[in-house]
């Protein structure tokens, strides 16, 4: 008689949360023990990048794409027609809902989408087609994009939708998405992907609820956007109570500090500065290898990367043919405690859908460990990251000698091989 081999170890859940327009240093400047709690036994990802600006990363996120691949370059208005000037995922895109739901997982968003377009007709809201589109089972909580639209005011009266019925909603919105996400996540079977969305600390600033604060700032903008952030670290306390001994948690942030709140003037969220694009990523759970508990790595990994990273978890298989085609899992580098050594260059990029303003608008870079291009219009800039760090005083590509020629050809050749820009893949 031969022993039967042990089953396999079931699939594991699975929890992303997604701040909103944060980078490393407001977690710095914030009170966040549980994001701090998080560091010491997960591993932080100080390498990795976004896109500019919220659409462009969120379509990256879900569907493992560049934005050019889906012509969504800068952020989608929901109350316009999905098309060319403001492009939606079409049906058939294997989005990482999709891809996990085929392996028997329940997967829903909670709060912000704004990935795709939602009306047919530009005015009333076709709710339930970016649910369809984005192919999760459940979207519950949930906001087209930013809380201050057409239909909301802001944090205290905002349009609420669940599962395609939508309404206005006077309770505090990060307290909804955080009771709907227990709610739901106590009644769903293993496995299950569930993505809480949070439109905090994204504008408008304000004072939240005492019960949502961890500190008293100073009544002006900096000092609100920190309390927004703290908020964020209560919610990320919450969903923590909700893991197990088989659930992975994903702390991300969607893009960087907006110029309002860093003071420098386009040096942070809507550009490819380093305060732009370069955000938060923690990774936490239970079989985390013991080797990466408290590591912090500077391997550099793009938001496209967190698709085939889920999946691999998950044990999917997409078919890299309708999405995914730009990923790369990372998941060595927390599963099996491996040095990660990340990808050779790191890609971000925002650009005019539709290309409206021939290219004026546009602002690209690519970098790796050391140098970093910017394309933005028609001008280039060089920069070496280990003696300007804050992005000053950069190098004109003209009289380039030694090293940082080299630097420019070799990005160049990334850039130049990169896919070209698509037309907007649309429709539901």
């Amino acid at each position: 008689m031969f022993a039967q081999a042990p089953p396999p170890p079931p699939p594991p859940s699975i929890i992303v949360c997604v701040l909103d327009d944060v980078s490393w240093p407001d977690l710095a400047s914030a009170e966040t023990p549980a994001i701090d709690s998080l560091r010491e036994q997960g591993i932080s990802f100080e390498g990795f990048h976004t896109m500019p600006v919220c659409s462009s990363t969120r379509v990256a996120l879900w569907t493992g794409r560049l934005p050019r691949r889906m012509g969504v370059g800068e952020g989608i208005n929901h109350y316009v027609p999905p098309g060319p000037e403001n492009p939606s995922p079409s049906a058939d895109i294997e989005t990482l809902p999709r891809v996990l739901s085929a392996v028997g997982y329940e997967t829903c968003l909670i709060g912000k989408w704004h990935a795709g377009a939602f009306a047919d007709d530009g005015v009333a809201l076709a709710e339930r087609s970016a649910l369809e589109v984005g192919g999760f089972d459940h979207w519950l909580a949930g906001t087209p994009a930013n809380l201050r639209s057409n239909r909301g005011r802001g944090y205290g009266s905002w349009y609420r939708i669940d599962q395609g019925v939508g309404r206005m909603e006077e309770t505090y919105p990060t307290a909804v998405q955080v009771e709907v996400a227990k709610q739901w996540w106590k009644k769903t079977p293993s496995p299950r992907l569930m993505v809480v969305s949070l439109n905090t600390p994204h504008a408008p600033y304000h004072k939240p609820p005492e019960e949502w604060r961890r500190t008293d700032r100073p009544p002006v903008r900096s000092g609100r956007f920190l309390e927004m952030v703290e908020a964020g670290d209560l919610v990320v306390e919450e969903l923590l109570k909700l893991m197990d001994a088989n659930t992975w948690f994903f702390l991300i942030s969607d893009n960087g500090t907006p110029p309002a709140i860093n003071g420098a003037t386009q040096r942070g969220k809507s550009s490819t500065y380093d305060r732009g694009v370069r955000v938060p990523m923690i990774v936490f759970g239970p079989k985390i290898a013991p080797q990466a508990r408290g590591k912090s790595t500077k391997a550099l990994i793009s938001c496209t990367d967190v698709y085939a990273t889920l999946a691999e978890i998950a044990g999917a298989q997409p078919s890299w043919k309708r999405g995914g085609e730009d990923s790369v899992s990372f998941a060595a580098a927390f599963v099996e405690g491996e040095e990660y050594e990340g990808r050779e260059f790191v890609f971000s990029e925002k650009f005019e859908t539709n290309n409206k303003n021939k290219g004026r608008g546009d602002d690209v870079m690519v970098r790796d460990e050391r140098w970093k291009l910017r394309r933005v219009g028609g001008e280039e800039w060089l920069y070496d990251l280990t003696t300007k760090p804050l992005e000053r005083n950069p190098l004109s590509p003209a009289g380039l000698e030694g090293e940082a020629r080299q630097a420019y050809v070799r990005l160049s050749a990334f850039l130049a091989e990169i896919p070209s820009r698509m037309p907007p893949t649309t429709g539901n």
